[in-house]
Protein backbone atom coordinates (compact mmCIF):
# COMPACT_ATOMS: atom_id res chain seq x y z
CA UNK A 1 0.00 0.00 0.00
CA UNK A 2 2.79 2.53 1.03
CA UNK A 3 4.62 1.51 -2.73
CA UNK A 4 1.32 2.13 -4.44
CA UNK A 5 0.06 5.49 -2.31
CA UNK A 6 3.84 6.52 -3.21
CA UNK A 7 3.67 6.25 -7.16
CA UNK A 8 0.10 7.57 -7.01
CA UNK A 9 1.72 11.38 -4.73
CA UNK A 10 4.78 11.24 -7.27
CA UNK A 11 2.21 10.96 -10.36
CA UNK A 12 0.07 13.94 -8.63
CA UNK A 13 3.25 16.23 -8.50
CA UNK A 14 4.18 15.48 -12.06
CA UNK A 15 0.68 16.57 -13.19
CA UNK A 16 0.29 19.51 -11.10
CA UNK A 17 3.51 20.65 -11.65
CA UNK A 18 3.47 19.96 -15.27
CA UNK A 19 0.04 21.38 -16.04
CA UNK A 20 1.31 24.43 -14.46
CA UNK A 21 3.58 25.26 -16.74
CA UNK A 22 1.83 23.55 -19.61
CA UNK A 23 -1.31 25.99 -19.03
CA UNK A 24 1.15 29.01 -19.18
CA UNK A 25 1.61 27.65 -23.22
CA UNK A 26 -2.00 27.34 -23.42
CA UNK A 27 -1.06 23.22 -24.08
CA UNK A 28 -3.78 20.61 -22.84
CA UNK A 29 -3.86 19.51 -19.02
CA UNK A 30 -4.64 15.51 -21.06
CA UNK A 31 -0.71 16.27 -22.31
CA UNK A 32 0.62 16.85 -18.79
CA UNK A 33 -0.74 13.71 -17.28
CA UNK A 34 0.12 11.37 -20.25
CA UNK A 35 3.63 13.16 -19.77
CA UNK A 36 3.24 11.95 -16.28
CA UNK A 37 2.22 8.48 -16.57
CA UNK A 38 5.76 8.53 -18.61
CA UNK A 39 7.82 9.87 -15.97
CA UNK A 40 6.39 7.58 -13.25
CA UNK A 41 6.71 5.05 -15.84
CA UNK A 42 10.57 5.69 -15.98
CA UNK A 43 11.12 6.23 -12.48
CA UNK A 44 8.82 3.28 -11.23
CA UNK A 45 8.89 -0.66 -12.58
CA UNK A 46 4.98 -1.02 -12.24
CA UNK A 47 4.29 -3.75 -14.59
CA UNK A 48 1.66 -5.51 -14.43
CA UNK A 49 1.31 -6.28 -10.96
CA UNK A 50 -1.62 -5.34 -8.77
CA UNK A 51 -0.98 -1.25 -8.03
CA UNK A 52 -0.44 -1.19 -12.17
CA UNK A 53 -4.16 -2.59 -11.97
CA UNK A 54 -5.50 -0.58 -9.50
CA UNK A 55 -4.46 2.62 -11.34
CA UNK A 56 -5.98 1.44 -14.85
CA UNK A 57 -9.55 0.45 -12.43
CA UNK A 58 -9.41 4.01 -10.92
CA UNK A 59 -8.57 5.25 -14.63
CA UNK A 60 -11.29 3.79 -16.26
CA UNK A 61 -14.14 5.22 -13.61
CA UNK A 62 -12.59 8.57 -15.65
CA UNK A 63 -14.09 7.21 -18.44
CA UNK A 64 -17.06 6.16 -16.77
CA UNK A 65 -17.80 9.80 -14.83
CA UNK A 66 -17.43 11.88 -18.46
CA UNK A 67 -20.25 8.97 -20.22
CA UNK A 68 -22.74 9.75 -17.38
CA UNK A 69 -22.26 13.52 -17.94
CA UNK A 70 -22.37 13.28 -21.38
CA UNK A 71 -26.03 11.01 -20.87
CA UNK A 72 -27.23 13.75 -18.63
CA UNK A 73 -27.03 16.36 -21.92
CA UNK A 74 -29.53 14.14 -23.99
CA UNK A 75 -33.26 12.44 -22.91
CA UNK A 76 -34.51 9.92 -24.69
CA UNK A 77 -36.15 11.34 -27.18
CA UNK A 78 -32.97 13.78 -28.30
CA UNK A 79 -30.90 10.10 -28.18
CA UNK A 80 -33.94 8.41 -30.14
CA UNK A 81 -33.03 11.47 -33.04
CA UNK A 82 -29.62 10.61 -32.94
CA UNK A 83 -30.68 7.20 -34.05
CA UNK A 84 -28.85 8.03 -37.73
CA UNK A 85 -25.70 9.34 -36.10
CA UNK A 86 -24.85 6.40 -34.00
CA UNK A 87 -26.46 3.41 -35.78
CA UNK A 88 -25.53 4.46 -39.31
CA UNK A 89 -22.52 6.41 -38.76
CA UNK A 90 -21.33 4.62 -36.30
CA UNK A 91 -21.82 1.11 -37.88
CA UNK A 92 -20.17 2.23 -41.13
CA UNK A 93 -17.40 3.78 -39.54
CA UNK A 94 -16.18 0.50 -37.41
CA UNK A 95 -17.25 -2.40 -40.27
CA UNK A 96 -15.35 -0.24 -42.80
CA UNK A 97 -12.12 0.34 -40.25
CA UNK A 98 -12.51 -2.94 -39.34
CA UNK A 99 -12.49 -5.23 -42.79
CA UNK A 100 -9.84 -2.20 -44.51
CA UNK A 101 -7.20 -2.97 -41.49
CA UNK A 102 -8.04 -6.82 -41.21
CA UNK A 103 -7.33 -6.79 -45.23
CA UNK A 104 -3.99 -5.05 -44.54
CA UNK A 105 -3.19 -7.26 -41.17
CA UNK A 106 -3.76 -10.62 -43.35
CA UNK A 107 -2.07 -9.87 -47.02
CA UNK A 108 0.30 -7.15 -46.17
CA UNK A 109 1.63 -8.26 -42.83
CA UNK A 110 0.70 -11.74 -42.75
CA UNK A 111 -1.10 -11.97 -39.72
CA UNK A 112 -3.08 -15.07 -39.03
CA UNK A 113 -7.04 -14.19 -39.30
CA UNK A 114 -8.02 -14.27 -36.15
CA UNK A 115 -5.28 -11.70 -34.73
CA UNK A 116 -5.93 -9.99 -37.91
CA UNK A 117 -9.81 -9.45 -36.74
CA UNK A 118 -9.48 -8.94 -33.52
CA UNK A 119 -6.70 -6.22 -34.22
CA UNK A 120 -8.47 -4.79 -36.60
CA UNK A 121 -11.35 -4.39 -34.41
CA UNK A 122 -9.03 -2.32 -31.55
CA UNK A 123 -7.65 0.15 -33.93
CA UNK A 124 -10.95 1.03 -35.22
CA UNK A 125 -12.12 2.44 -32.17
CA UNK A 126 -11.80 6.09 -31.49
CA UNK A 127 -10.58 7.79 -27.70
CA UNK A 128 -13.75 8.43 -25.93
CA UNK A 129 -12.20 10.14 -23.20
CA UNK A 130 -10.10 12.78 -25.12
CA UNK A 131 -12.30 13.50 -28.09
CA UNK A 132 -15.42 13.96 -25.50
CA UNK A 133 -13.36 15.92 -23.20
CA UNK A 134 -12.20 18.37 -25.59
CA UNK A 135 -15.69 19.01 -27.46
CA UNK A 136 -17.32 19.10 -24.39
CA UNK A 137 -14.62 22.07 -23.29
CA UNK A 138 -14.85 23.98 -26.90
CA UNK A 139 -18.52 23.48 -26.58
CA UNK A 140 -18.81 21.73 -30.19
CA UNK A 141 -20.63 18.73 -29.24
CA UNK A 142 -24.08 20.28 -30.43
CA UNK A 143 -22.65 21.34 -33.66
CA UNK A 144 -23.14 19.32 -36.57
CA UNK A 145 -19.85 17.65 -36.49
CA UNK A 146 -20.18 17.27 -33.31
CA UNK A 147 -23.18 15.54 -33.33
CA UNK A 148 -21.56 12.97 -35.53
CA UNK A 149 -18.71 12.61 -33.40
CA UNK A 150 -20.79 11.50 -30.49
CA UNK A 151 -22.84 9.06 -32.37
CA UNK A 152 -19.64 7.54 -33.69
CA UNK A 153 -17.87 7.32 -30.59
CA UNK A 154 -21.71 5.91 -28.59
CA UNK A 155 -21.22 3.27 -31.16
CA UNK A 156 -17.66 2.23 -31.10
CA UNK A 157 -18.74 2.08 -26.93
CA UNK A 158 -21.69 -0.37 -28.22
CA UNK A 159 -19.45 -2.08 -30.55
CA UNK A 160 -16.87 -3.22 -27.74
CA UNK A 161 -20.10 -5.68 -26.56
CA UNK A 162 -19.44 -7.69 -29.73
CA UNK A 163 -15.46 -6.64 -30.07
CA UNK A 164 -15.42 -8.90 -26.50
CA UNK A 165 -17.52 -11.71 -27.94
CA UNK A 166 -15.70 -12.29 -30.64
CA UNK A 167 -12.61 -12.55 -27.97
CA UNK A 168 -14.52 -15.09 -26.61
CA UNK A 169 -15.76 -16.96 -29.54
CA UNK A 170 -12.42 -17.35 -30.77
CA UNK A 171 -10.31 -18.35 -27.28
CA UNK A 172 -14.18 -21.16 -26.40
CA UNK A 173 -14.19 -23.59 -29.38
CA UNK A 174 -15.96 -25.60 -26.91
CA UNK A 175 -18.59 -23.00 -27.23
CA UNK A 176 -21.04 -22.66 -29.72
CA UNK A 177 -21.08 -18.79 -31.21
CA UNK A 178 -25.30 -19.12 -31.30
CA UNK A 179 -24.62 -19.96 -27.36
CA UNK A 180 -22.33 -16.84 -26.95
CA UNK A 181 -24.64 -14.58 -28.59
CA UNK A 182 -28.01 -15.50 -27.28
CA UNK A 183 -25.86 -14.81 -23.80
CA UNK A 184 -25.31 -11.54 -24.88
CA UNK A 185 -28.72 -10.84 -25.74
CA UNK A 186 -30.19 -11.46 -22.53
CA UNK A 187 -27.70 -9.95 -20.60
CA UNK A 188 -28.00 -6.67 -22.60
CA UNK A 189 -32.24 -7.11 -22.21
CA UNK A 190 -31.86 -7.06 -18.18
CA UNK A 191 -29.26 -4.39 -18.15
CA UNK A 192 -31.60 -2.07 -20.24
CA UNK A 193 -34.75 -2.99 -18.33
CA UNK A 194 -33.64 -3.01 -14.31
CA UNK A 195 -31.46 0.83 -15.58
CA UNK A 196 -34.54 2.05 -17.28
CA UNK A 197 -37.08 1.11 -14.17
CA UNK A 198 -34.24 2.13 -11.98
CA UNK A 199 -33.84 5.52 -14.31
CA UNK A 200 -37.45 6.15 -14.10
CA UNK A 201 -38.23 5.39 -10.33
CA UNK A 202 -35.75 4.27 -7.69
CA UNK A 203 -33.10 7.01 -9.21
CA UNK A 204 -35.57 9.89 -9.12
CA UNK A 205 -36.71 9.14 -5.40
CA UNK A 206 -33.21 8.66 -4.61
CA UNK A 207 -32.06 12.00 -5.82
CA UNK A 208 -35.49 13.61 -4.28
CA UNK A 209 -34.76 12.09 -0.87
CA UNK A 210 -31.41 13.29 -0.67
CA UNK A 211 -31.98 16.80 -1.82
CA UNK A 212 -34.54 16.57 0.80
CA UNK A 213 -32.05 16.50 3.59
CA UNK A 214 -31.24 19.94 2.46
CA UNK A 215 -27.13 18.62 2.96
CA UNK A 216 -25.05 18.89 -0.07
CA UNK A 217 -22.71 15.67 0.54
CA UNK A 218 -25.73 13.73 0.56
CA UNK A 219 -27.02 14.53 -2.91
CA UNK A 220 -22.84 13.97 -3.72
CA UNK A 221 -22.87 10.84 -1.98
CA UNK A 222 -26.38 9.60 -4.02
CA UNK A 223 -25.09 10.59 -7.23
CA UNK A 224 -22.16 9.04 -7.06
CA UNK A 225 -23.96 5.57 -6.01
CA UNK A 226 -25.90 5.80 -8.89
CA UNK A 227 -23.04 6.52 -11.29
CA UNK A 228 -20.90 3.41 -9.70
CA UNK A 229 -24.07 1.40 -9.34
CA UNK A 230 -24.85 1.41 -13.06
CA UNK A 231 -21.60 0.74 -14.51
CA UNK A 232 -20.99 -2.03 -11.74
CA UNK A 233 -24.73 -3.52 -12.62
CA UNK A 234 -23.23 -3.31 -16.48
CA UNK A 235 -19.91 -4.90 -15.72
CA UNK A 236 -21.77 -7.79 -13.91
CA UNK A 237 -23.30 -8.73 -17.20
CA UNK A 238 -20.08 -8.35 -19.02
CA UNK A 239 -20.40 -4.94 -20.63
CA UNK A 240 -18.54 -2.03 -20.25
CA UNK A 241 -18.73 -0.04 -17.06
CA UNK A 242 -19.43 3.09 -19.67
CA UNK A 243 -22.33 2.00 -20.85
CA UNK A 244 -23.69 1.44 -17.85
CA UNK A 245 -22.95 4.90 -16.94
CA UNK A 246 -24.48 5.96 -20.10
CA UNK A 247 -27.74 4.83 -19.71
CA UNK A 248 -28.07 6.53 -16.10
CA UNK A 249 -27.25 9.62 -17.24
CA UNK A 250 -29.73 9.66 -19.96
CA UNK A 251 -32.48 8.19 -17.33
CA UNK A 252 -31.25 11.51 -15.09
CA UNK A 253 -31.34 13.65 -18.06
CA UNK A 254 -35.54 13.60 -17.71
CA UNK A 255 -35.10 14.74 -14.56
CA UNK A 256 -34.64 17.95 -12.99
CA UNK A 257 -31.46 17.31 -11.57
CA UNK A 258 -29.90 17.40 -14.90
CA UNK A 259 -27.67 20.59 -14.34
CA UNK A 260 -27.13 19.89 -10.42
CA UNK A 261 -26.00 16.52 -10.82
CA UNK A 262 -23.38 17.17 -14.21
CA UNK A 263 -22.22 20.02 -11.21
CA UNK A 264 -21.58 17.51 -8.44
CA UNK A 265 -19.50 15.45 -10.61
CA UNK A 266 -17.42 17.67 -12.60
CA UNK A 267 -14.61 17.52 -10.21
CA UNK A 268 -14.56 13.35 -9.75
CA UNK A 269 -14.62 13.42 -13.64
CA UNK A 270 -11.80 15.44 -14.27
CA UNK A 271 -9.73 13.93 -11.70
CA UNK A 272 -10.51 10.52 -12.14
CA UNK A 273 -10.35 11.28 -16.06
CA UNK A 274 -6.67 12.93 -15.45
CA UNK A 275 -5.96 9.50 -13.70
CA UNK A 276 -7.05 7.40 -16.95
CA UNK A 277 -4.38 9.51 -18.87
CA UNK A 278 -1.46 8.80 -16.52
CA UNK A 279 -2.14 5.40 -17.29
CA UNK A 280 -2.21 5.64 -21.44
CA UNK A 281 1.69 7.09 -19.90
CA UNK A 282 2.69 4.19 -18.32
CA UNK A 283 1.53 2.48 -21.58
CA UNK A 284 4.34 4.20 -23.64
CA UNK A 285 7.76 2.24 -23.29
CA UNK A 286 10.23 5.10 -24.34
CA UNK A 287 13.30 2.06 -24.75
CA UNK A 288 10.79 0.36 -27.36
CA UNK A 289 10.23 3.64 -29.09
CA UNK A 290 13.62 4.26 -29.71
CA UNK A 291 14.36 0.83 -30.91
CA UNK A 292 11.53 0.93 -33.09
CA UNK A 293 10.71 4.45 -34.03
CA UNK A 294 10.88 3.57 -37.82
CA UNK A 295 8.19 1.70 -37.76
CA UNK A 296 6.47 2.77 -34.83
CA UNK A 297 5.97 6.15 -36.64
CA UNK A 298 5.27 4.81 -40.65
CA UNK A 299 2.43 2.45 -38.38
CA UNK A 300 0.79 5.48 -36.60
CA UNK A 301 0.57 7.88 -39.10
CA UNK A 302 -0.58 5.80 -41.84
CA UNK A 303 -3.35 4.29 -39.65
CA UNK A 304 -4.62 7.74 -38.46
CA UNK A 305 -4.35 9.05 -42.66
CA UNK A 306 -5.93 5.70 -43.25
CA UNK A 307 -8.95 6.14 -40.41
CA UNK A 308 -9.30 9.18 -41.31
CA UNK A 309 -10.06 9.21 -45.06
CA UNK A 310 -12.59 6.05 -44.04
CA UNK A 311 -14.52 8.34 -41.80
CA UNK A 312 -14.36 11.38 -44.12
CA UNK A 313 -15.62 9.37 -47.27
CA UNK A 314 -18.23 7.91 -45.03
CA UNK A 315 -19.67 11.18 -43.39
CA UNK A 316 -19.67 12.97 -47.14
CA UNK A 317 -21.60 10.43 -48.12
CA UNK A 318 -24.34 11.36 -45.47
CA UNK A 319 -23.36 15.10 -44.59
CA UNK A 320 -22.16 18.14 -45.47
CA UNK A 321 -18.31 18.39 -46.31
CA UNK A 322 -17.59 20.62 -43.85
CA UNK A 323 -18.98 18.34 -41.06
CA UNK A 324 -17.37 15.00 -42.75
CA UNK A 325 -14.02 16.93 -42.52
CA UNK A 326 -14.20 17.74 -39.22
CA UNK A 327 -15.65 14.58 -38.18
CA UNK A 328 -12.61 12.75 -39.54
CA UNK A 329 -10.03 14.85 -38.10
CA UNK A 330 -11.40 14.53 -34.59
CA UNK A 331 -11.66 10.61 -34.99
CA UNK A 332 -8.65 10.06 -36.62
CA UNK A 333 -6.83 8.69 -33.75
CA UNK A 334 -6.71 5.10 -31.80
CA UNK A 335 -8.52 4.64 -28.72
CA UNK A 336 -8.19 3.72 -24.85
CA UNK A 337 -10.23 0.36 -24.96
CA UNK A 338 -7.49 -1.23 -28.08
CA UNK A 339 -5.12 -1.34 -24.28
CA UNK A 340 -8.02 -3.78 -22.93
CA UNK A 341 -8.93 -5.64 -26.02
CA UNK A 342 -4.88 -6.34 -26.56
CA UNK A 343 -4.72 -7.15 -22.79
CA UNK A 344 -8.12 -9.80 -23.38
CA UNK A 345 -7.29 -11.21 -26.90
CA UNK A 346 -3.39 -11.83 -25.45
CA UNK A 347 -4.63 -13.62 -21.93
CA UNK A 348 -6.58 -15.96 -24.64
CA UNK A 349 -3.86 -16.68 -26.78
CA UNK A 350 -5.19 -14.82 -30.09
CA UNK A 351 -2.10 -12.53 -29.74
CA UNK A 352 0.80 -14.32 -28.92
CA UNK A 353 3.66 -11.52 -29.95
CA UNK A 354 3.94 -9.23 -26.78
CA UNK A 355 7.13 -6.68 -28.80
CA UNK A 356 4.62 -5.98 -31.50
CA UNK A 357 1.42 -5.87 -29.47
CA UNK A 358 3.64 -3.31 -27.48
CA UNK A 359 4.52 -1.63 -30.39
CA UNK A 360 1.04 -1.31 -31.11
CA UNK A 361 0.37 0.23 -27.78
CA UNK A 362 2.97 2.74 -28.08
CA UNK A 363 1.21 3.86 -31.39
CA UNK A 364 -2.23 4.33 -30.08
CA UNK A 365 -0.85 5.97 -27.00
CA UNK A 366 0.77 8.46 -29.43
CA UNK A 367 -1.55 9.18 -31.63
CA UNK A 368 -3.94 9.69 -28.49
CA UNK A 369 -1.24 12.21 -27.00
CA UNK A 370 -1.67 13.87 -30.62
CA UNK A 371 -5.63 14.59 -30.50
CA UNK A 372 -5.90 17.82 -28.39
CA UNK A 373 -3.14 19.63 -30.78
CA UNK A 374 -5.24 18.38 -33.69
CA UNK A 375 -8.56 19.36 -32.26
CA UNK A 376 -7.19 22.26 -31.91
CA UNK A 377 -5.78 23.23 -35.13
CA UNK A 378 -8.81 21.56 -36.63
CA UNK A 379 -9.71 24.58 -38.40
CA UNK A 380 -5.84 25.33 -39.72
CA UNK A 381 -6.01 22.18 -40.97
CA UNK A 382 -9.75 22.01 -42.39
CA UNK A 383 -8.45 25.44 -44.28
CA UNK A 384 -5.57 23.85 -45.66
CA UNK A 385 -6.82 20.66 -46.81
CA UNK A 386 -9.86 22.63 -48.83
CA UNK A 387 -7.46 25.20 -49.27
CA UNK A 388 -9.40 27.70 -48.68
CA UNK A 389 -11.18 29.72 -45.11
CA UNK A 390 -13.82 26.93 -44.52
CA UNK A 391 -16.50 28.43 -42.18
CA UNK A 392 -17.76 26.71 -39.18
CA UNK A 393 -21.18 25.71 -39.02
CA UNK A 394 -23.13 27.59 -36.90
CA UNK A 395 -23.75 26.29 -33.28
CA UNK A 396 -26.94 24.10 -33.20
CA UNK A 397 -27.62 23.25 -28.97
CA UNK A 398 -29.24 20.37 -27.38
CA UNK A 399 -31.64 21.97 -25.52
CA UNK A 400 -33.11 25.63 -26.39
CA UNK A 401 -31.05 28.29 -27.86
CA UNK A 402 -28.70 29.79 -25.13
CA UNK A 403 -30.73 33.12 -23.17
CA UNK A 404 -29.20 36.62 -23.00
CA UNK A 405 -29.95 40.04 -21.60
CA UNK A 406 -32.01 37.97 -19.14
CA UNK A 407 -31.84 38.23 -15.15
CA UNK A 408 -30.91 35.95 -12.63
CA UNK A 409 -31.93 35.57 -9.40
CA UNK A 410 -30.68 33.25 -7.18
CA UNK A 411 -32.80 32.40 -4.36
CA UNK A 412 -36.61 31.66 -4.93
CA UNK A 413 -36.74 29.85 -1.08
CA UNK A 414 -36.94 33.46 0.29
CA UNK A 415 -39.37 36.02 0.22
CA UNK A 416 -37.13 38.80 -1.74
CA UNK A 417 -35.99 36.24 -3.94
CA UNK A 418 -39.80 35.22 -5.21
CA UNK A 419 -41.02 38.92 -5.02
CA UNK A 420 -38.24 39.88 -7.66
CA UNK A 421 -39.19 37.21 -9.62
CA UNK A 422 -42.87 38.19 -9.34
CA UNK A 423 -41.81 41.78 -10.64
CA UNK A 424 -39.64 40.33 -13.42
CA UNK A 425 -43.15 38.23 -14.56
CA UNK A 426 -45.38 41.09 -14.27
CA UNK A 427 -42.96 43.48 -16.23
CA UNK A 428 -42.31 40.88 -18.78
CA UNK A 429 -38.79 40.96 -18.54
CA UNK A 430 -36.82 37.66 -19.30
CA UNK A 431 -34.97 36.03 -16.10
CA UNK A 432 -33.80 32.50 -14.46
CA UNK A 433 -34.26 31.90 -10.80
CA UNK A 434 -31.99 29.62 -9.31
CA UNK A 435 -33.14 27.45 -6.12
CA UNK A 436 -31.48 24.48 -4.39
CA UNK A 437 -34.60 23.36 -2.74
CA UNK A 438 -36.70 20.59 -4.59
CA UNK A 439 -40.07 21.50 -3.03
CA UNK A 440 -39.59 25.87 -3.88
CA UNK A 441 -38.21 24.75 -7.05
CA UNK A 442 -41.43 22.50 -7.73
CA UNK A 443 -43.55 25.62 -6.11
CA UNK A 444 -42.50 27.81 -8.49
CA UNK A 445 -42.83 25.77 -11.63
CA UNK A 446 -46.46 25.33 -10.31
CA UNK A 447 -46.97 29.28 -10.24
CA UNK A 448 -45.67 29.58 -13.49
CA UNK A 449 -41.77 30.68 -12.52
CA UNK A 450 -38.52 29.90 -15.01
CA UNK A 451 -36.79 28.28 -11.65
CA UNK A 452 -34.27 25.62 -12.50
CA UNK A 453 -32.64 23.61 -9.32
CA UNK A 454 -29.17 24.27 -8.42
CA UNK A 455 -26.59 25.35 -5.85
CA UNK A 456 -25.75 28.80 -7.25
CA UNK A 457 -22.58 28.83 -5.56
CA UNK A 458 -21.25 26.41 -8.64
CA UNK A 459 -19.86 28.20 -11.70
CA UNK A 460 -21.42 25.05 -13.92
CA UNK A 461 -24.65 25.87 -12.54
CA UNK A 462 -24.39 29.87 -13.23
CA UNK A 463 -23.40 28.82 -16.74
CA UNK A 464 -26.10 26.68 -17.21
CA UNK A 465 -28.69 29.43 -16.12
CA UNK A 466 -26.36 31.87 -18.47
CA UNK A 467 -24.47 34.20 -16.34
CA UNK A 468 -22.08 35.22 -19.23
CA UNK A 469 -24.92 36.85 -21.26
CA UNK A 470 -26.70 37.78 -18.46
CA UNK A 471 -28.45 41.68 -18.13
CA UNK A 472 -28.03 41.16 -14.30
CA UNK A 473 -27.46 38.82 -11.42
CA UNK A 474 -29.72 39.32 -8.49
CA UNK A 475 -28.38 37.41 -5.15
CA UNK A 476 -31.25 37.02 -2.99
CA UNK A 477 -30.76 34.94 -0.31
CA UNK A 478 -29.85 35.55 3.68
CA UNK A 479 -26.88 33.66 4.57
CA UNK A 480 -24.07 36.27 3.51
CA UNK A 481 -21.04 33.25 3.61
CA UNK A 482 -23.24 31.57 1.44
CA UNK A 483 -23.85 34.79 -0.95
CA UNK A 484 -19.76 35.60 -0.83
CA UNK A 485 -19.42 31.85 -2.58
CA UNK A 486 -22.38 32.73 -5.24
CA UNK A 487 -20.96 35.80 -6.07
CA UNK A 488 -17.25 34.65 -6.23
CA UNK A 489 -18.60 32.08 -8.81
CA UNK A 490 -20.74 34.58 -10.68
CA UNK A 491 -17.23 36.88 -11.22
CA UNK A 492 -15.36 33.52 -12.03
CA UNK A 493 -17.88 32.62 -14.62
CA UNK A 494 -18.05 36.19 -16.29
CA UNK A 495 -16.05 38.81 -14.54
CA UNK A 496 -17.71 41.32 -15.89
CA UNK A 497 -21.12 40.41 -14.30
CA UNK A 498 -23.67 42.93 -13.23
CA UNK A 499 -24.24 41.56 -9.84
CA UNK A 500 -27.12 42.94 -7.49
CA UNK A 501 -26.71 41.77 -3.61
CA UNK A 502 -28.80 42.67 -0.73
CA UNK A 503 -26.41 43.00 2.72
CA UNK A 504 -26.23 44.40 5.81
CA UNK A 505 -22.72 45.90 6.41
CA UNK A 506 -23.74 46.03 10.23
CA UNK A 507 -24.03 42.04 10.83
CA UNK A 508 -20.60 41.33 8.73
CA UNK A 509 -18.81 44.38 8.22
CA UNK A 510 -16.13 43.94 5.51
CA UNK A 511 -17.38 40.83 4.09
CA UNK A 512 -17.49 42.07 0.34
CA UNK A 513 -14.61 44.55 0.76
CA UNK A 514 -12.57 43.16 -2.18
CA UNK A 515 -15.07 42.30 -4.37
CA UNK A 516 -15.87 44.81 -7.32
CA UNK A 517 -18.18 45.87 -9.82
CA UNK A 518 -21.15 44.93 -7.46
CA UNK A 519 -24.35 46.67 -6.64
CA UNK A 520 -24.63 46.85 -2.99
CA UNK A 521 -27.96 46.80 -1.47
CA UNK A 522 -27.69 47.78 2.32
CA UNK A 523 -31.31 46.44 4.26
CA UNK A 524 -31.64 48.49 6.65
CA UNK A 525 -30.15 51.76 5.33
CA UNK A 526 -33.37 50.88 2.30
CA UNK A 527 -35.71 50.44 4.79
CA UNK A 528 -35.18 53.08 7.13
CA UNK A 529 -34.80 55.54 3.78
CA UNK A 530 -38.23 54.09 2.15
CA UNK A 531 -40.00 54.60 6.00
CA UNK A 532 -38.58 58.42 6.50
CA UNK A 533 -39.83 58.84 3.11
CA UNK A 534 -43.02 57.67 3.91
CA UNK A 535 -43.14 59.69 7.04
CA UNK A 536 -42.58 62.60 5.39
CA UNK A 537 -45.12 62.30 2.74
CA UNK A 538 -47.94 63.04 5.18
Amino acid sequence: MDSILFVVVTAAFFAVALNIYLKKLDIPPVIGYIASGILVSQLFTIGEGEARHALDELGEFGIVFLMFTIGLEFSISYLRAMRREVFLFGVLQVVATSALFSIIAIWGMDIEPKAAVVLAAALSMSSTAIVLKILKERGEIGKPYGKQVLGILIFQDIAVIPILLMVAIFSRPDVTPARLILEMIVSGAIVLIVLSTFGKYVITKLLELASGSQTHEILIGAVLLIVIGAALLAHTFDFSYSLGALIAGIMIAETRYKHQVEADLAPFRDLLLGVFFVTVGLQIDLKLFAENIGFIAVFTISAMLLKGVIIYLISRSLSDKSSALRSSIALMQMGEFGFAIFALATQAGILPDKEFLGQLSVSIAISMVLTPFIIKNMERLAALIERNKVKTPPPTHIESAEVSGHVIVVGYGVALGRQAVQMLADQEIPYICIEGQLNKVEEGIERGHAVMFGNAAQKMILEHAGVKTAAAVIIAIDKESDIRLVAEAALEANPNANMVIKTNYQSTPGIFDDLNRINFIDEYKEAARLMIEAALKK
